[in-house]
């Protein structure tokens, strides 16, 4: 269910907005809706990661997860950037 909301809220937040609203609440709808998605997201994988962990390493294992997801959120996009340019 909650991977249904997180693409949802995704697609919401890639929709044209600008077409309907004006350009600064236009801007500021969609990255609520693309912060609300990879929020979902994260609870969703978190769960799942403590779920098919075994019990001893399920601690170190969603700590790692989250920091990686955190990780790849602060430096996804300047990798992006640098590799577009």
């Amino acid at each position: 269910m909650a991977m249904l909301v997180s693409l949802t809220a995704g697609s919401l937040g890639s929709m044209p907005f600008a077409r309907y609203t004006p350009r600064p609440l236009g801007s500021a709808v969609a990255v609520a809706c693309a912060v609300f998605a990879a929020t979902a997201a994260t609870a969703w994988y978190a769960a799942r990661v403590g779920r098919l962990t075994p019990v001893p390493y399920r601690q170190p294992a969603v700590g790692l997860f989250t920091l990686a997801y955190q990780l790849g959120g602060a430096f996804g996009p300047a990798l992006a950037a640098l590799l577009i340019a």
